[in-house]
């Protein structure tokens, strides 16, 4: 096995590392993920491919930015004839936590399985089969299996979508775990929708165990031919408790033929439900606007609001951009209702980001404590190569500041990345990455697809070899950074 290739050197008066990733097959495994565990200690899991395409075997490296020494584990995703498919690999409870599902293709069911294993030595602590439930096919999406973790972090939950047959109501199964994954709670619903009609997106866990799913459902009819109307999707979020035996239903409200181009769900640090739509009604000039519905912890009721479109916000973002010398080259105006929303940014202090994507563009959305919108701001992708390749991109959250950073690792005689800070009422500020990862072109090249944020005050700047296949890195540096010290205004 190739040994890590680690550099000391000494920044800022105190000790950092410089780490180059080797792997066990470079014609095997590819680098998949970097998860931070604390400002001082990450783990890099690389995967490799079967013929078939599902991920046959693991490795994991833990490494410290403050000791040169490292731990690795390669994990089996065979199990006996049938291969378990990666869920999702996170860190929780000071442990890394590997969920998978096996598909027995006979019964027609599928196990859920949790893993985890010490951060540090990467030893297996426990395993725990979350759940056996019938599902029609292997469950590679989150739709038929999920988890959500409370914001405290006392608490991890499940559901499991118990799908036997297509014109079956949905059925669910929820169970929530504290830290030692001793169940608090578990209850099987039956909700008021068909199986080939619904779909689950994502859930959210309060404190005190208070599950959400938030969920979809098609009110038309479905067919082979079926063409899928946006006025007929049915958006909601799904309540469920300990006390509640049935499920209790968070529909959502627009006005008549009116539909939403796209909708999020979060819980802020303060448990507070928010959901976040941009809305339409397709009319001779399309009107647009805001969505928000709101239920703050311990409420028997939520609020909606639809608030019309933030046009001189909006107009203001458009104008900034076309003025800026660089991104003004980069873009080609679009309608408020063209964006779809990519994620939610839920912040200590009560405040929210809404990132939003059309074509090449990026909106970013910046509400107050009281969900009002407090500016807009436009960053198009910057394009490179004579190809006219799209820059890849990330945003990062400190304090009134967020940074939009773009990359290219393929041309090494272009520009390797533009970084972008949006100030707290939206002007666009041109800055630099000020650290010594970007010293390492043209072997390494800056990636922001694999930079990962450690809390509001470290970062994780992430370099990968620019050899084809580009977007399989076969080898990466990387350092974990102070965001103060290494984004500077230009």
């Amino acid at each position: 096995m190739k040994k890590l290739l680690v550099l000391l050197c000494t920044i800022f008066g105190f000790a950092s590392i410089s780490f180059a990733q080797a792997r066990l097959d470079t014609n095997v495994f590819i680098f998949s993920r970097l998860l931070p565990v604390s400002p001082t200690r990450v783990v890099t899991v690389q995967q490799n491919w079967s013929s078939t395409g599902a991920p046959l075997q693991l490795y994991f490296q833990s490494i410290s930015n403050i000791s040169a020494a490292k731990a690795e584990k390669l994990v089996s995703l065979k199990m006996g004839p049938f291969k378990a498919q990666v869920k999702d690999i996170f860190i929780w409870n000071g442990a890394l936590n590997l969920l998978t599902s096996v598909y027995y293709p006979g019964p027609g069911r599928s196990n859920f399985l949790l893993q985890q294993f010490d951060p540090k030595t990467l030893v297996e602590k426990q395993s725990k089969l979350i759940d056996a439930v019938a599902t029609p096919r292997p469950s590679s999406g989150s739709s038929y299996q999920g988890y959500c973790i409370s914001p405290d972090s006392s608490h991890i939950g499940f559901y499991s979508w118990i799908y036997a047959y297509s014109e079956d109501s949905v059925r669910l199964n929820v169970q929530v775990y504290n830290r030692s994954l001793e169940k608090q709670w578990s209850k099987q619903y039956t909700l008021p929708y068909l199986n080939n009609r619904f779909l689950i997106n994502n859930c959210a866990l309060r404190n005190n165990g208070e599950f959400f799913l938030f969920a979809e459902n098609y009110a038309g009819r479905i067919g082979a031919a079926t063409v899928i109307k946006a006025n007929l999707i049915e958006h909601m979020a799904v309540q469920l408790r300990k006390d509640l035996d049935t499920a209790r239903v968070l529909r959502t409200q627009l006005a008549k033929g009116a539909h939403f181009s796209s909708l999020k769900f979060g819980l802020a640090s303060d448990e507070t439900l928010y959901g976040i739509g941009i809305w339409q009604v397709p009319r001779f000039t399309v009107e647009t606007g805001l969505y928000i519905l709101k239920m703050p912890l311990g409420a028997a009721t939520y609020t909606q609001n639809i608030e019309e479109f933030p046009k001189a916000l909006y107009q203001n973002a458009e104008r900034l951009t076309r003025q800026d010398s660089v991104l003004g080259k980069h873009y080609t105006p679009t309608g408020f209702f063209n964006y779809n929303i990519y994620k939610l940014y839920l912040q200590a202090t009560g405040q929210m980001y809404l990132l939003a994507t059309s074509g090449d563009a990026n909106m970013l959305i910046r509400f107050d404590d009281q969900a009002k919108a407090k500016y807009i701001s436009i960053i198009p992708r910057l394009r490179y190569s004579f190809l006219d390749k799209i820059y890849d991109a990330n945003l990062f959250i400190k304090g009134d500041s967020a940074y939009f950073l773009q990359t290219q690792i393929e041309d090494i005689f272009g520009s390797p990345y533009k970084l972008i800070r949006i100030g707290e009422k939206g002007e666009l500020i041109h800055s630099l990455v000020q650290s010594r990862i970007t010293g390492r072109r043209p072997q390494f090249m800056l990636n922001a697809y694999y930079c990962e944020q450690i809390g509001d005050r470290h970062i994780i700047l992430t370099a990968t070899d620019n050899q084809i296949p580009y977007d399989a890195p076969r080898t990466l540096t990387f350092r974990i950074e102070e965001i103060d010290q290494v984004f500077k205004d230009n």
